[in-house]
């Protein structure tokens, strides 16, 4: 993470802190917090519920990328499930066509 606190200049910053702990944290700080102007705080908590968003879907991707290999499927695979399902459904009508004819 970068740290732009300090008058602007860039300086890296080793967050050792869980992020969802730490944005958890800080939306409710956030929530507390004293503001100017109503409109201001208006703004604060919109800027701050895009930047949850941000981070939410990141750690998702980041999650769903480490496990990517173990989500996919192999077209083979499928085709054989998919004809196991079918054969199994053209089965059951069948039998209710037979037992509709009795």
């Amino acid at each position: 993470m970068i740290d732009i606190t300090d008058g602007g200049r860039a300086a890296p910053r080793v967050i050792t802190e869980d992020p969802m702990a730490l944005l958890e944290r800080t939306m409710d700080e956030l929530g507390r917090a004293r503001f100017t102007f109503p409109s201001d705080k208006a703004m604060a908590e919109e800027m701050m519920a895009g930047f949850e968003w941000t981070i939410k879907t990141a750690m998702e991707q980041a999650e769903l990328a480490q496990h990517a290999a173990e989500l996919t499927v192999d077209p083979r695979i499928e085709r054989e499930a998919r004809r196991r399902r079918w054969g199994a459904v053209a089965e059951v009508e069948e039998g209710v066509e037979m037992s509709v004819k009795l």
